[in-house]
């Protein structure tokens, strides 16, 4: 009796086996894919480290099947022509921020960053559950790509100052740094706004060129030396409440590789994402010690401040959406759902 058993059972096990390898996708081969990624990332930055972590962990998902080698800005490309080199087809893949490209479309920004927008909470709902991916991925086929995100910052701090910044009275006069739409938005509040670039930031404050700038999360802010020449930390950072970068991919590139290689791009990213942002904030902990240590204080925009700046950011949004109907699309999209959630949002938000 019992060697009927066990014969039954080796059947059903070799039937079961049988069974799953003809349900095997055929897709499933043993062809390797060698990409190159282009950057906007300067090498010793965390999301230079981010990104080269997404290429690792994709390598061994697809047990090298899928092989893509990362370069920083200016290796292959200058940092700011990622999206051309991608669109072209010149490399598979970039690593970049999608409001960079607002020159070539407005509507790039709402994926990346919006002054008074999403923060990082609200874009990993809207983009995975609330339709946002979807938007983007029809805006970036106009320009044969198909974009994915990958890396999270969460939200930037305000300003870094030489003078304590509690109002946004306290700004007028001062030399201030912001770039994208935010600058657009401080100089209609009265700000004296210059869009230097990142890389400059250091020695103009140090020379007095500038009397604050912002920049990025307390990490790089902390890597480019801010702290050693401002004495202020001015909060909330409202220019970017929340910050997600992209991995955008030639949509010719994509549609070579088979099923199983699509689905991992898509589980790698999405794994990129809870991985980069836990690994920015973490990094940020070390940052905010390193500035107190320096000594600088922390200042808060009052709430009737707050209000005047989401005030103008919404009448910005507006404008933008009134002369780009994609724009106005992707905008009542992220409304729509910001207006659904606030409920339950409102309700945590004491423990939150």
């Amino acid at each position: 009796m019992k060697k009927k058993i066990i014969l039954f059972l080796m059947v059903l096990i070799v039937g079961c086996a049988l069974v799953l390898a003809s349900q095997t996708p055929s897709h499933a081969g043993t062809e390797v894919f060698k990409w190159r990624m282009v950057t906007s990332w300067p090498a010793g930055i965390p999301l230079y480290a981010a990104t080269v972590k997404f290429a690792e962990r994709l390598k061994a998902v697809t047990g090298g099947r899928l092989d893509i080698t990362v370069y920083p800005a200016g290796a292959l490309v200058p940092a700011m022509e990622v999206f051309d080199t991608v669109s072209k087809g010149t490399a598979e893949c970039g690593s970049s921020w999608s409001a960079y490209w607002i020159g070539k479309n407005p509507a790039t920004a709402m994926f990346g960053s919006m002054p008074m927008g999403l923060n990082t909470n609200e874009y990993f709902l809207w983009l995975y559950h609330g339709g946002g991916l979807e938007l983007w991925r029809e805006l970036y086929a106009k320009y044969n790509m198909v974009p994915f995100p990958m890396a999270s910052l969460g939200q930037e701090i305000g300003l870094q100052s030489k003078k304590p910044v509690r109002s946004i009275k306290d700004l007028k006069g001062l030399r201030i740094r912001y770039v994208g739409w935010a600058a657009e938005i401080m100089s209609g509040l009265g700000a004296s706004v210059s869009p230097l670039p990142g890389d400059e930031l250091y020695t103009a404050m140090e020379r007095g060129v500038l009397d604050a700038c912002e920049f990025s999360i307390p990490s790089l802010n902390v890597m480019v030396g801010l702290h050693k020449v401002t004495k202020y930390i001015v909060m909330p950072g409202w220019h970017q409440p929340g910050s997600i970068c992209e991995l955008m991919v030639n949509k010719d590139a994509y549609n070579k590789l088979p099923d199983d290689l699509k689905a991992a791009l898509d589980s790698v990213s999405m794994a990129s994402m809870i991985w980069s942002y836990a690994y920015m904030e973490t990094l940020n902990i070390a940052a905010i010690e390193k500035m107190q240590k320096a000594g600088l204080k922390v200042t808060q925009l009052g709430a009737e401040d707050l209000k005047k700046i989401k005030v103008a950011s919404e009448a910005l949004k507006d404008k933008l959406a009134a002369k780009d109907p994609f724009f106005a699309k992707v905008l009542k999209s992220q409304r729509d759902f910001v207006k659904g959630y606030a409920p339950w949002r409102e309700m945590k938000k004491s423990l939150d």
